[in-house]
């Protein structure tokens, strides 16, 4: 399981589809080809997995680009666990003993196939800490313990395949931000300044529903005015 791991949304649906006995995963929310892949998952299997999902489940969330509400029509109706987490922004997926911390954007600014390195695997303390904090996975104190203790186990067994790695090249090549890259950037900025992007879409949604008419008058001198617009008269077009 490599450290450091750049994911597709197509990648994420392979890791949950190669998923035998229990999936965990935690986002803003889910985007359709993931809720997808999960309920075509279940459906499969016949319901065999443990499958726990944990979203925010809030508009702010949907119009931040995270999902689309027509995913979630049936939620309720749902036959594995699904939570509301309200405003939380800690990402992860635990398929079977393999996690990974999620570092995924919204869609309105990182396409589903770009990739980027936004995964970090997460070592076997914290995937049984998080599986007890985010869906209290274990029924007794008796039940963590021994799972937090084998977990130890585990984890002192990796360490000794870690040092490796400080052999073998940098996945993650870092590059110094010199006067050059500074001035593109600044370029680039000042063709293309920055929105907000709920901003620019509340901009889009009024100006679909508010319209204006100019009036001009010839040889009449007017005061004042009100004139009725006909109802058969809108939209106005032209």
């Amino acid at each position: 399981m490599d450290y450091i791991k750049s994911f597709t949304e197509e990648d994420l649906c392979n890791l949950i589809q190669d998923t035998k006995e229990s999936l965990y995963i935690c986002l803003p929310l889910l985007q359709p080809a993931v809720f997808k892949t999960i309920n075509e998952m279940h459906s499969n299997h016949a319901g065999k997995i443990s499958i726990h999902i944990g979203i925010d489940f809030s508009p702010e969330s949907f119009r931040q680009g995270y999902g689309e509400i027509k995913s979630y029509k049936n939620v309720v109706t749902n036959e594995f666990d699904i939570r509301h987490l309200k405003d939380n922004r800690i990402s992860f997926i635990i398929s079977d003993v393999i996690g990974y911390f999620l570092f995924f954007e919204s869609r309105y600014f990182i396409p589903a196939d770009k990739p980027t390195f936004n995964a970090l695997s997460i070592d076997p303390i914290s995937i049984i800490r998080l599986k007890q904090h985010f869906f209290q996975s274990y029924n007794s104190k008796s039940d963590y313990a021994n799972e937090i203790a084998n977990s130890f186990i585990e984890e002192s067994e990796r360490l000794k395949i870690i040092a490796v790695e400080f052999n073998n090249p940098l996945i993650i090549k870092p590059k110094e931000i010199n006067a050059e890259l500074c001035n593109s950037i600044v370029i680039d900025l000042e063709k293309n300044p920055p929105l907000k992007p709920d901003y620019q879409r509340i901009v889009d949604y009024y100006s679909n529903k508010l319209q204006y008419v100019r009036l001009e008058f010839n040889g009449a001198n007017l005061k004042s005015k009100k004139i009725e617009l006909p109802a058969n008269a809108l939209p106005i077009n032209d």
